[in-house]
């Protein structure tokens, strides 16, 4: 059984990827091409999917340049 935590970080990573990628124009296509990774792969990590794994998290963030501070923004705060 996956704990609310898990669900919780799974998901915000995923929103922050999804926003990341947004304001710098890139399409969900773009990132799983730079991951090496089927669009539907990608696709599930922006959801939060948990299943794919924080591996994979890692690869999105440097396929997409993200920043620290932007991948992991808002897990400082405490889960609800």
């Amino acid at each position: 059984m996956t704990s609310h935590r898990t669900l919780y970080i799974a998901k915000r990573l995923g929103r922050n990827l999804q926003s990341a990628r947004s304001s710098r124009g890139m399409r969900q296509a773009d990132v799983a091409e730079r991951m090496r990774i089927e669009p539907s792969q990608y696709a599930r990590l922006e959801r939060g999917e948990h299943e794919s794994g924080v591996v994979k998290y890692l690869d999105a963030y440097w396929a997409i340049g993200m920043t620290p501070d932007e991948f992991f923004h808002r897990l400082e705060q405490r889960v609800p």
